[in-house]
């Protein structure tokens, strides 16, 4: 009895052990090898900046919209401070001149119509005296049609000067207002387009000066702070380490047998390697080169060993831990 009893346990024993064996082969065969991203921000500007504010320390606990830093850029300020002052240069120009066109166009409607005027006051008047000396009761018209076989009278001669001086008169009191208003829209249109171009110019430079106050942009934790306060920053140096607290990317490596059968929108289950758990996701993206595989979770002790990068993106609020060694496996449709 009692050897039966070790009969049994020996051999459940040995069933469990190949089983585990067995999950260790499958995991090492037909999963890809994984790590859970840390999805981290650096803070950093493109220009010299000098930092104002500090908002946070190193570790804390921030929150979407927490200001983390503040700085100030010495030649933004002077650009913006120069813009905004030919701006209202060119505004004050551009107004100034809309009233000189208003002004002179004025007045040459009324030194025209004056001269139009006195031109017709003295056709009337030469017109008088023809009537008088001719004894018709016409209109200059009427005049003017006179039999031409005959020799034309001072009067009628005068007449007929005048009306065509008086209709000369009116169109270059035409031509006049035409160049005028021609030459103040297009005065008009090169100062709007110079105003328009720096008006986008100040944009962006007021663009730029809102990014001088960074905030998070998600829930996560403040890694290093490489700065102090007062303390002047090179171009896209390293202010501030950021890390969220949950990553939704898997960063998994495949051997060339198995990159053949991988395909972007692929459905994966994402498996701990040292709990009960997982989740599925779906295959994002497929790196570009082969590459080594971090030492973290290199398969082969001791010997390098190189894969494609296999981009996997999982849901959000999932168990996993930043730089948790992971499986990835490929589910079957």
């Amino acid at each position: 009895m009692i050897r039966r009893i070790i009969f049994y346990v020996f051999w459940g024993l040995a069933l469990v052990v190949v089983l585990a064996l067995s999950l260790v082969y499958r995991d090492g065969r037909t999963a890809m090898v994984a790590e859970v991203a840390s999805s981290v921000t650096a803070i950093s500007f493109p220009k010299p900046v000098k930092v104002i504010t500090l908002g946070v320390v190193p570790g804390q606990d921030v929150k979407k919209g927490d200001l983390l830093i503040e700085v100030e850029r010495f030649d933004l300020r002077e650009d913006l401070m120069k813009a905004n002052l030919r701006r209202a240069n060119l505004e004050t120009e551009l107004n100034l001149m809309k009233k000189q066109y208003t002004d002179n166009s004025e007045l040459q409607l009324i030194e025209n119509r004056l001269k139009i005027k006195s031109l017709i006051t003295e056709k009337d008047i030469l017109l008088m005296e023809a009537r008088e000396k001719t004894g018709l009761e016409a209109q200059s018209a009427d005049l003017l049609k006179i039999d031409r076989t005959k020799k034309d009278s001072v009067h009628v001669v005068k007449l007929r000067a005048l009306s065509e001086e008086i209709v000369m008169q009116q169109m270059k009191a035409k031509v006049q207002q035409e160049e005028l208003k021609s030459d103040f829209a297009s005065k008009q249109q090169t100062l709007t387009a110079e105003i328009s171009e720096l008006q986008l110019s100040i944009s962006l430079l007021e663009a730029e000066e809102n990014v001088l106050k960074q905030f998070a942009s998600f829930d996560g934790t403040v890694g290093n702070i490489y700065v102090e306060l007062e303390e002047v920053a090179e171009s896209f140096e390293k202010l501030i380490s950021l890390y969220a607290k949950e990553s939704t990317l898997i960063k998994a490596f495949a051997s060339e047998r198995d990159t053949n059968r991988l395909e972007v929108g692929s459905v994966v289950k994402v498996v701990s390697t040292n709990r009960s758990y997982s989740v599925l996701g779906h295959i994002e993206a497929l790196g570009s080169r082969v590459t080594s595989y971090p030492q973290k979770i290199n398969p082969q002790t001791g010997i390098t060993s190189y894969g494609q990068e296999i981009f996997v993106r999982i849901g959000e609020n999932s168990q996993f831990l930043n730089g948790e060694k992971v499986y990835v496996y490929q589910v079957k449709n």
